[in-house]
């Protein structure tokens, strides 16, 4: 595979296991699984919000997300891919799991 196939394939699997968490949490605190419809809404929204550009208001969590993704990269010694994978893999789920729970 190509480089950036892998590093889209990491952020596709950070987003699924971010719709996992954040769904758990829900139907966990919830107690029914009856809320999934409005856990789909808020995902979906949570996911767009992790492209909000860095001066938004809205934007902090991923200032935050962004802080792990890079301290995670940092700490790799391996190839440029996989840094760049690690970043976008936490970044990813730091970001969608907090706008989701805000």
């Amino acid at each position: 595979m190509s480089d950036l196939a892998d590093i889209v394939e990491t952020g596709f699997g950070a987003a699924v296991l971010a719709f996992g968490v954040v769904a758990g949490i829900t139907v966990y605190s919830t107690g029914s699984i009856e809320t999934l419809p409005d856990t789909v809404d808020r995902f979906t929204a949570a996911l767009s919000m992790t492209f909000l550009p860095a001066l938004s208001l809205a934007a902090w969590p991923n200032l935050v997300a962004g802080g792990a993704g890079i301290g995670s990269a940092w700490k790799l010694e391996e190839t440029t891919q996989l840094r760049i994978a690690a970043f976008v893999a936490v970044y990813v789920f730091l970001a969608v799991v907090l706008h989701s729970l805000l």
